[in-house]
């Protein structure tokens, strides 16, 4: 908080100039975005509830659309995605200043961009439809790299396992 005060006050002073995403260190992603919110609203920690909490509602209509993947009944998908939506602990991630909601939502998008690939079948008519998977991923890998840089050389293996494991079962298919 302390940091994004700081931050909030030398933009109000020597202008968006002396804004950073990653001020005092790469990973202090939170305090960048914070300050924004503060600068043009009030340098209080209640600005950010409603932005967490809209973080953690896109990680979870994302959650669902993973869930829709396994199943075609709503209801069932909504059923599972219904703990973390309302996990008591979940409310740390939207009512305080912290990265873990920023990271999940990475996780959950970096996830969903390759079921969505392996759920694909094939170039569609909608041209723009083939990169939704792409782009989460990449989304994913940026948001995850953020707050966490050591979880990309991660990332990266993982996704190559994962694609080597899909050419297999594509030439096995």
């Amino acid at each position: 908080h302390e940091w994004s005060v700081l931050l909030s006050n030398k933009i109000n002073t020597l202008g968006w100039q002396e804004w950073e995403l990653l001020p005092y260190g790469e990973r202090h992603f939170v305090v960048g975005i914070t300050s924004i919110f503060y600068t043009l609203i009030t340098p209080e920690a209640w600005v950010m509830i409603p932005i967490n909490a809209f973080i953690h509602v896109l990680t979870v209509f994302i959650l669902l659309r993973i869930a829709l993947f396994f199943t075609d009944k709503y209801y069932i998908a909504l059923l599972a995605v219904t703990p973390y939506m309302f996990f008591p602990s979940a409310s740390f991630w939207y009512s305080q200043l912290l990265k873990d909601g920023y990271y999940n939502l990475g996780v959950i998008m970096f996830c969903y961009g390759w079921m969505y690939i392996a759920h694909t079948k094939g170039p569609s008519s909608k041209s723009l439809s083939i990169l939704v998977g792409p782009v989460c991923i990449l989304l994913g890998y940026l948001l995850m790299s953020l707050i966490r840089t050591y979880s990309l050389s991660v990332m990266v293996i993982l996704s190559l396992l994962i694609f080597l494991i899909m050419i297999i079962m594509l030439l096995f298919s």
